[in-house]
């Protein structure tokens, strides 16, 4: 485990803990999860994704602070997006009204590293950005990640959440790819990780391309 931490890390555990011994390892990788390739393990966290979305009332203010938070990303994101871009997602901005929102229960972060497999059932950790929000929120980072090039993996969770975005969701679909597009790439340059940077450039393109 210690090799798989800085050393500032590792004199912050020494100062919480003083001297302690590692007995076992029970820490994930981000990537290649026994689950990432799976379709049963796809289908059951829809299942567990629908179970969670519980109705939380509707917002009429919803879509106008999205769209408000959006635009904070984008004033940010200046020189990290070219301007022609920017340019292309404020219209998009302004052509969108969801309207009213219905809320539910969300997950924030739902993704194979926070799914977890007990005796072959699936469960879920990580709530630390669990909010109310529409439920297509936590499809947004699936549809760009995991179902990417793959649709049996959609479909498998899609059948186990027993919905997909249609046409009445069309709007509201966008407005919530636009925000976690350009907040990817403005979060990741804070962050340093040019890596997931270049991810959120390509969502950007994505959602600009209609795909």
């Amino acid at each position: 485990m210690r090799q798989g931490i800085t050393d500032e890390q590792s004199r912050l555990l020494t100062s919480w803990l003083g001297s302690y011994t590692v007995v076992r390892d029970y820490s994930w990788p981000l990537q290649g999860t026994p689950a990432e390739n799976d379709p049963e393990t796809y289908r059951q966290a829809g299942e567990l994704l629908g179970s969670l979305h519980r109705p939380a009332g509707a917002s009429p203010h919803y879509a106008k602070a999205l769209a408000t938070k959006t635009r904070a990303w984008m004033e940010r994101a200046h020189g990290l997006l070219p301007e022609t871009q920017l340019t292309d997602l404020a219209h998009e901005l302004d052509d969108l009204d969801p309207g009213v929102v219905q809320l539910v229960a969300t997950h924030g972060d739902y993704q194979p590293r926070n799914w977890l497999q007990d005796n072959g059932q699936v469960k879920v950790i990580d709530f630390g950005r669990a909010e109310r929000r529409p439920w297509v929120h936590d499809l947004v980072r699936l549809s760009h990640q995991q179902f990417l090039h793959r649709p049996g993996l959609a479909d498998a969770f899609h059948a186990g959440l027993g919905k997909t975005v249609g046409p009445a969701e069309a709007e509201l679909w966008r407005l919530e790819n636009l925000n976690q597009a350009i907040g990817t790439v403005v979060w990741a340059h804070q962050m340093g990780d040019t890596a997931f940077q270049q991810a959120g450039r390509a969502m950007v393109e994505r959602v600009l391309s209609g795909r």
